[in-house]
């Protein structure tokens, strides 16, 4: 799932919606207007959803109200799980990777953990995962296909067997760039 970033600032939003969210009418999100995120969990907060994305350069995924986004791509990711959480007596919706989904203590460990904790490498490995996964309209290379099992990097003309056709996107194993995967079979 993908979303772009419409409003960065709630002051720009009617008071209605940020009473609604029970966030503060004039906070600043460290999110860039235009920017396009990936979404790594979908939860609800009293009947609101909101988004964990990565934004301004953080290093664990933050939680931002819904409201400062549009969608930009509504396909659920195939490494989500759904679960019920309990919040404030009340079973809320949350779809996320298993590991996340399934520990109700798994985020808590995440923000407050070391980088090399097992709780970030989990999240570094879905997230690398979910990166890839469907095409990013700010990226215009394109992998060229070598034959049957090779693509060929148009940045660094390194070529490696892949036959991946899941995937909007690759990731060249010698530059690191990623790139749109030709292969890839929307479904």
């Amino acid at each position: 799932m993908k979303i772009s970033c419409t409003v960065n600032n709630t002051s720009e939003l009617e008071t209605k919606k940020t009473d609604t969210f029970g966030i503060n009418k004039k906070e600043q999100y460290y999110l860039t207007k235009g920017e396009e995120y990936t979404v790594y969990a979908v939860g609800e907060i009293s009947g609101n959803t909101w988004y964990s994305i990565l934004d301004g350069g953080s290093n664990a995924p933050l939680w931002n109200p819904s409201i400062l986004f549009e969608i930009t791509d509504n396909r659920l990711s195939r490494h989500w799980v759904f679960s019920l959480e309990e919040n404030e007596g009340f079973k809320t919706t949350f779809l996320s990777f298993p590991e996340w989904a399934n520990d109700p203590y798994y985020y808590g460990n995440l923000i407050e953990g070391e980088s090399d904790d097992p709780t970030a490498l989990v999240f570094r490995r879905y997230k690398d995962l979910m990166d890839l996964e469907f095409p990013d309209k700010n990226i215009e290379e394109i992998a060229q296909v070598g034959n049957e099992s090779w693509l060929i990097c148009p940045c660094c003309l390194d070529a490696w067997e892949c036959n991946n056709t899941l995937d909007g996107m690759v990731k060249c194993p010698k530059c690191t760039r990623i790139i749109h995967n030709p292969r890839y079979a929307e479904l």
